[in-house]
């Protein structure tokens, strides 16, 4: 463990990111690691990432401020995507 191979991936995804101007990453942390939450979170907070964490679950978000993405940009965005599943 702690071997680096995660931020090693991690800094090449948000290389690749910035590459196809992709202006946000949203994601879940998943209830089985919750037994190391504190770990997960920091790895991802390491990285630049929003997490909200709930009881058993937890939110990510990463939003690429060089493209001058925000958060009410991503929530109107998921709004839209939600609104467009759901006709």
């Amino acid at each position: 463990m702690n071997r680096g191979y995660g931020s090693i991936v991690m800094s090449e995804i948000l290389k690749l990111a910035h590459q196809l101007k992709i202006k946000f990453i949203n994601g879940w942390i998943s209830g089985v690691d919750w037994g190391h939450i504190d770990r997960s979170a920091h790895f991802y907070r390491k990285f630049g990432f929003d997490v909200k964490l709930n009881e058993g679950f937890g939110k990510i978000l990463w939003l690429n401020e060089d493209l001058g993405a925000s958060r009410e940009e991503f929530e109107l965005l998921s709004k839209a995507d939600t609104f467009e599943i759901n006709k």
